[in-house]
């Protein structure tokens, strides 16, 4: 049976991570397919008759060859990643569900007994082994049948999903690897000389300076590589989102965040309650708040009142479900509610002010979105301080589309500051009752999240 000890590297792995690297590989592949049916063009298409002829065919036929080969490990390595990503995704749903029960477990053992770092699976199967250690250690819980009956349930749900998310990633981190391993295995010998190479960089100036820069930048690397806390991703970057990017980079950043194992102790009922928390991010991410609402042209107290909604609550892993599953299409695949799963991926909302994926890109000046993209936009809505520029920039798109789109921030009233949120709420749906509904709580809630602000 698995414990938290052998399943909690899951919590900080990164599905996100995986996907980028396997859309880089699928573009490359989608590269390749383009470029050899060129090359058999430029073959069949040059009129060349000499004695150079056959060598320049044989040299034009290796390249084809080669660009063939690659294009076919590259497809191999995409799909191998993109497969175990989608399996990260089902483990990860598996461990937020088995850190509730444990969290669970873990808050009825502390009404009679003393704290413990022990994990609480372990625990109570420590008491529960010998009859006399559960009546000494835990009193009133060892006379209460019901009590007792909870907490087996409790640990014997908890080990079934830990035991779940183990065997899920590890199979898929098995398939994984050995289907790497035939593309690695596939890949085409090449043999150069590279005293040709260096010849070729030093006629071109173009290439040389290229190399030149490329050797003295520290971030040359594929998008979805390790250690990319804060190095700038490479990959397309639409020129809104790089200079959100930059501004974000230049505020102090804040350390509040809302992981699954803070939402299992949340439904446990252990550590601060989820008003204290958003009162919390909010105080802690304020500079970032003041920042871009000032950059957007949007009223801070908006945007830190739908930051107020809309942060805490659901474990963020239920995003990278909910697209996965909206990706392949078969709703109900994964432990997410219907309603949820239902509707496009670019539908799915990320980040601790849930911005959705179509409205970012609609915000961030994206026609339309490839795989790495796609990605990289995932990846910034993702991270906390990057969410709030692009909630505010997004704030102020739909301040655009209003009657008092002129108003300037500081004189907006308190209905419209109230039609904003129900705007964000509900885009162009923004009267119907849900969004109005979503509107009334955010006038209710304000006041405490301007003190926080303050």
């Amino acid at each position: 049976m698995a414990y938290w000890s052998e399943v909690g590297y899951l919590d900080e792995c990164e599905p996100n991570r995986v996907t980028v690297a396997a859309a880089e590989y699928a573009r490359i592949a989608r590269l390749i397919a383009v470029a050899v049916p060129e090359l058999h063009g430029v073959r069949s298409g040059t009129e060349w008759e000499g004695a150079g002829r056959p060598g320049y065919d044989r040299r034009l036929t290796d390249v084809m060859d080669v660009l063939t080969h690659l294009g076919e490990v590259a497809a191999l390595a995409g799909a191998a990643l993109d497969d175990y990503a989608a399996e990260l995704v089902r483990a990860r749903v598996a461990l937020g569900a088995g850190m509730v029960d444990q969290e669970g477990l873990r808050a009825l053992i502390a009404r009679y007994d003393r704290p413990t770092t022990v994990e609480p699976l372990r625990w109570w199967e420590h008491v529960r082994a010998a009859p006399q250690r559960l009546d000494v250690l835990t009193g009133p819980l060892s006379a209460d049948a019901e009590l007792r009956a909870r907490a087996d349930a409790l640990h014997a749900s908890a080990h079934a999903a830990f035991d779940d998310a183990l065997r899920i990633e590890r199979a898929a981190r098995e398939d994984c690897l050995t289907r790497l391993g035939v593309a690695i295995q596939r890949l085409p010998d090449v043999v150069a000389d590279p005293t040709v190479a260096a010849h070729v960089v030093a006629v071109a100036p173009g290439l040389a300076a290229a190399t030149v820069r490329a050797a003295g930048a520290p971030h040359v690397r594929l998008p979805g590589m390790s250690d990319l806390d804060g190095v700038p991703p490479i990959g397309p970057v639409s020129p809104a989102l790089q200079r959100i990017r930059d501004e974000a980079a230049r505020i102090p950043r804040g350390t509040a965040t809302w992981t699954t194992l803070d939402y299992a102790r949340w439904k446990a009922g252990l550590g601060s309650t989820e008003e204290q928390f958003k009162q919390w991010w909010i105080a802690d991410h304020s500079v970032a708040l003041r920042t871009a609402a000032q950059l957007a042209g949007v009223p801070v107290e908006v945007l830190a009142g739908v930051a107020y909604q809309e942060i805490g609550g659901k474990p963020p892993v239920l995003d990278l479900a909910t697209d996965k599953a909206r990706q392949l299409h078969v709703d109900g695949v994964l432990a997410v509610a219907q309603e949820r799963v239902r509707g496009e991926p670019d539908q799915t909302s990320y980040g601790p002010l849930a911005v959705q994926v179509r409205r970012a890109a609609e915000t961030l000046g994206y026609e339309s979105l490839s795989d790495v993209e796609r990605a990289e936009l995932v990846r910034s809505l993702s991270d906390p301080t990057t969410n709030i520029f692009i909630a505010a920039e997004h704030l102020a798109d739909l301040k655009r589309g209003t009657d008092f789109a002129l108003v300037a921030a500081e004189d907006l009233t308190a209905a419209q500051r109230q039609e904003l949120a129900a705007r964000y709420n509900g885009g162009e749906h923004w009267a119907g009752d849900h969004a109005q509904d979503y509107a009334r709580r955010y006038t209710a809630d304000l006041p405490r999240a301007l003190a926080a602000l303050r």
